[in-house]
C-alpha cells in the first residue's frame, strides 16, 4: 500500500514536532518481518514439530516495546542475538516460548534499523531520520523475502554486521530528512534494512530451535532426521510383527 506524499508530509511533520523517542520498526513492520522469518522454509518444519503457531507469535513481536516488557527485554538488542542470550540469561526461561520467539525475533529485526539502534549506531545516529524512514516503512504492503546466511553462526553474524555497519555508512553519507520521506534513498534504506534484518530473524530462529533443548542436555534431531527415525522404527516395529 502507497500512501500519498500528503499523507506522507502529515506523518513526517508529526514526528519533527513529537519529543517521543522512535521505538525502531513499528508494530505492523514487527508483524510482518517476524512472520516472514517463521514462514521460511527452514523453520516451518520446527513450528510444526513443537505445536508452536506462526501467527501466535508473529502478532505478540510488536509487545516487546510495551512498558510491562521493555525495560527487563529490549536491551541488549544485536548483543542479546548475537551471543545467543536466550540460553545464558535466566531471565529468557520466565517468558511461554511463544513470546520468547516473538521477543527475539523483534530484537533481531531491530537490529536492521540503520540508524541508532546496535550495530548501526556506532556509524550513524539521527533520531529524527529514524523517526521518519520507520514511519515510511510501516506504510509498505510489500516485505523483502528471505536470503539465508551460511556458515556457523558465528560466521552469519560477522556477515550481518559487516553489511549492516556498510549499511549505516551509506545512510549517514545519502540519508536527508526530505529525501527519507520522499526520495529513493529513504526506499533504499529501509528495504535494505528489512532485508538484513529479516535474514538475521531467520538465523537466530534457526539457531534457537537446534539449541533449544541445549540447557537440558537433550540433541534436538533435525526435522529432516525425525522423520527418517520414524519411518526405520516402524520398519523395525513391522519386522517383529512378522
Amino acid at each position: 500500500m502507497k500512501l500519498s506524499r500528503t499523507v506522507l508530509a502529515i506523518a513526517a511533520l508529526w514526528l519533527l514536532m513529537s519529543a517521543a523517542p522512535a521505538f525502531a520498526w513499528g508494530p505492523i513492520a514487527h508483524g510482518k518481518m517476524a512472520l516472514k522469518a517463521l514462514s521460511h522454509s527452514s523453520i516451518t518444519p520446527y513450528l510444526q514439530q513443537y505445536g508452536l503457531s506462526a501467527t501466535t507469535i508473529a502478532d505478540m513481536a510488536w509487545e516487546l516495546d510495551l512498558p510491562q516488557y521493555k525495560d527487563l527485554y529490549h536491551n541488549p538488542g544485536w548483543q542479546t542475538i548475537r551471543d545467543r542470550q536466550w540460553l545464558t540469561d535466566p531471565k529468557w526461561s520466565n517468558l511461554s516460548e511463544s513470546r520468547r520467539i516473538a521477543f527475539l525475533l523483534h530484537l533481531a529485526c531491530d537490529s536492521g534499523v540503520p540508524i541508532n539502534h546496535s550495530p548501526s549506531g556506532s556509524v550513524f545516529t539521527n533520531t529524527t531520520i529514524e523517526g521518519i524512514l520507520e514511519a515510511r516503512v510501516e506504510t509498505w504492503g510489500s516485505f523483502p523475502s528471505i536470503t539465508p546466511y551460511t556458515g556457523t553462526y558465528s560466521q552469519k553474524m560477522t556477515t550481518f554486521y559487516n553489511q549492516q555497519i556498510a549499511l549505516a555508512t551509506w545512510c549517514k553519507n545519502n540519508l536527508t530528512v526530505w529525501n527519507t520521506t520522499f526520495g529513493s534513498q529513504g526506499q533504499t534504506a529501509g528495504w535494505t534494512g528489512l532485508t538484513y534484518g529479516q535474514n538475521l530473524a531467520q538465523a537466530m530462529l534457526l539457531e534457537y530451535f537446534q539449541t533449544r533443548d541445549q540447557m537440558m542436555m537433550v540433541a534436538v534431531p533435525e526435522p529432516t532426521t525425525i522423520a527418517l527415525l520414524s519411518i526405520g522404527a516402524m520398519a523395525l516395529w513391522r519386522r517383529r510383527r512378522k
